[in-house]
């Protein structure tokens, strides 16, 4: 079956559930959340829905057939429990709604919309179900699932499709962005070499108004392209999409728990893991879009989870980066 007709597949079934393209076009997070529920109830067709999304953008050919070229590399088969192709699927659509709304209010351009929108969809590719933490050593080996992707993803991307030298340096710069990783002790140790990429990219971008950058708090791999933060909301809107999707609701919030807690074999880690969704509620750093969309509902996911005593368990080591 060609792309094409893909599309049009999809695009029939979308006028039964005109809410899939609409919450794009409308950035509706509360659409979105319904869209995604059905989704999750009939799997729509990969690329269709990626092809569909990505029509409404007016992107080049060029940028297009990036995306298309990153979908269909998403789209092969993952069988784990919490970083399966749905998942990659809506990440990809939030971030779309994200970048739907920067190109709206004109703060971005296209070209970096689609740049984000391909590290949305390759951010996991050949993830083998594992994550950054170490046992071992009991913290966290910074970049190390963000690296994988990154080495299986070049070959297809950089090699096969030709994308530019420039613009894969962004999409392998924001997919080392989202490694959000930290380890409190070790960062009362050791400050600096604690400070994980995500962080280290949170104090970047918050700083005091005048106060110059500490660099050092920057990752080599992604100091480069925040020069004037010339990408610093696509990592951000990145970042709100992987993590943020599954704190728009509270189901969505304790399916992910227990599966993760599945693909890391631990049946029995379900409180635990369910502690990792709640740092990173509590410790979001909302892009623009992310916050004027999403905001409001994962604060409302963030309360009622904090307030259910069988997920409120105390803990002071790091928990597993995602």
């Amino acid at each position: 079956m060609s792309r094409k007709e893909i599309s049009t597949e999809f695009l029939n079934l979308a006028h039964t559930r005109p809410a899939t393209l609409a919450a794009v076009g409308d950035g509706n997070i509360d659409q979105a959340v319904n869209v995604i529920k059905s989704w999750r109830n009939e799997r729509p067709e990969f690329t269709a829905v990626v092809d569909a999304i990505v029509g409404m953008f007016g992107f080049s050919p060029y940028h297009r057939g990036m995306i298309m070229a990153a979908a269909d590399l998403a789209a092969e088969p993952r069988t784990l429990f919490y970083h399966d192709n749905q998942h990659s699927l809506e990440r990809f659509f939030i971030a779309s709604i994200l970048g739907m709304q920067a190109i709206k209010e004109a703060r971005e351009p296209l070209e970096k919309i689609a740049i984000m929108m391909t590290s949305a969809l390759v951010l996991d590719y050949g993830h083998d179900g594992s994550t950054n933490w170490n046992p071992k050593r009991e913290e966290n080996d910074q970049l190390k699932m963000q690296s994988r992707a990154v080495e299986r993803v070049t070959p297809a991307l950089f090699g096969d499709y030709g994308i530019s030298w420039h613009d894969w340096n962004a999409v392998e710069a924001l997919v080392y962005a989202t490694d959000d990783s930290i380890d409190p002790e070790r960062f009362k140790r050791e400050p600096l070499l604690a400070r994980s990429v995500a962080t280290g990219l949170k104090m970047y971008l918050f700083r005091e108004e005048g106060e110059k950058p500490d660099e050092h708090v920057l990752h080599y791999k992604i100091r480069h392209i925040l020069h004037d933060d010339q990408y610093a909301e696509c990592a951000q809107m990145l970042q709100d999409a992987d993590a943020g999707k599954d704190l728009l609701d509270v189901g969505f919030a304790k399916r992910a728990a227990k599966n993760f807690a599945k693909e890391q074999r631990d049946l029995t880690g379900y409180n635990t893991n369910m502690e990792v969704f709640e740092r990173l509620g509590l410790g979001r750093m909302f892009s623009i879009s992310g916050k004027a969309l999403m905001g409001d509902r994962i604060e409302q996911t963030m309360n009622t989870l904090s307030h259910t005593p069988k997920l409120k368990v105390a803990h002071a080591k790091a928990q597993p980066s995602t």
